[in-house]
């Protein structure tokens, strides 16, 4: 977890959005380490890596007009999930993901059950899915993963959003929040970082935590 200076740096990031502080307990919570991002990549070339990792764009506004498909299939537009004053997290991960992403989901979701608001009461989360082969049925299956570490998943599950889409849509969010990640054609998987990013209601992108960056 975050040092005592690191902790004080990043609640004055996170306090400009609405409940700051019980937004950082989740990312106290989570514990994004290096650890994990090394298990899944301690097998990968150095050149496998290259240009794998996060670039902060800081103030940039999303391209909410993008569309997706919900977990149930259906086609939305990211902009229904911004009313413009309650803040998103977004996480980008695919299912399919040997290690890193169940593992930072799955805290994820211990860190926001911990917590005295459930998802969609004052924050809301988005996980899209970079992996285009990935549709909503994969979609459906990892939201019923992850709902029970809730004690009222159906109504954690409202506020909590798996969203899957094409490449096109996919490349234009990740570039956009610049998460920058590759497949690696040998090991059919990607290589890819661990990253919650904060939204504004807006779409605003604040803090980013990562653990490769």
């Amino acid at each position: 977890t975050p040092s005592g200076p690191m902790r004080s740096r990043l609640r004055s990031r996170v306090s400009r959005l609405r409940g700051g502080t019980l937004l950082f307990l989740v990312v106290l919570a989570i514990g994004l380490g290096g650890s994990s991002a090394h298990a899944q990549q301690s097998g990968e070339r150095h050149e496998q890596l290259e240009g794998v990792g996060v670039t902060q764009k800081l103030g940039t506004i999303l391209p909410t007009d993008l569309t997706f498909r919900n977990e149930a299939g259906e086609s939305v537009r990211l902009e229904q999930y911004f009313d413009g004053s309650t803040p998103v997290l977004l996480t980008l991960n695919y299912h399919d993901c040997p290690m890193l992403c169940k593992v930072q989901l799955r805290k994820f979701a211990t860190a926001l059950s911990e917590l005295s608001w459930t998802p969609g009461e004052k924050f809301r989360v988005l996980t899209v899915d970079i992996d285009p082969n990935e549709g909503p049925a994969i979609a459906r299956k990892a939201q019923k993963r992850y709902q029970g570490a809730f004690d009222n998943p159906d109504t954690a599950m409202d506020g909590w959003h798996f969203l899957t889409g094409s490449a096109p849509a996919i490349e234009a969010l990740t570039d956009s929040v610049g998460f920058h990640y590759r497949y690696l054609e040998d090991k059919k998987q990607y290589a890819h970082p661990a990253a919650v990013i904060f939204l504004s209601g807006a779409g605003t992108i604040t803090p980013y935590f990562t653990t490769l960056n």
